[in-house]
């Protein structure tokens, strides 16, 4: 019997890069539900943006809710998702 060595993983190779972020100022939560004031009752607030990968994109996912505290709990929210780094120009970063 002869001793075979074990397999090896290939290596990922890795690079970091910089990249711009896609202007995220048009991005305007809809109202949906209650009246469309807050009166002085909060909001309570919550922000994400998270980098995902989307096939051999890098996408932005923003999501982002703002809710009265009482009363009639007026909401306003919604999320978006903007490309901002194609694997056409970037294949190696994958």
């Amino acid at each position: 019997m002869s001793a075979q060595a074990p397999a090896q993983k290939a290596r990922h190779k890795s690079k970091i890069i910089s990249v711009a972020v896609p202007d995220i100022n048009d991005f305007v939560p809809g109202h949906t539900e209650g009246d469309t004031d807050f009166d002085g009752n909060g909001p309570s607030v919550y922000i994400s943006a998270d980098v995902k990968r989307k096939g051999s994109q890098l996408v932005l996912a923003i999501y982002a809710i703002f809710q009265e505290t009482e009363s009639d709990w007026t909401t306003f929210g919604s999320s978006s998702f903007a490309e901002f780094l194609g694997s056409h120009r970037y294949r190696s970063v994958f």
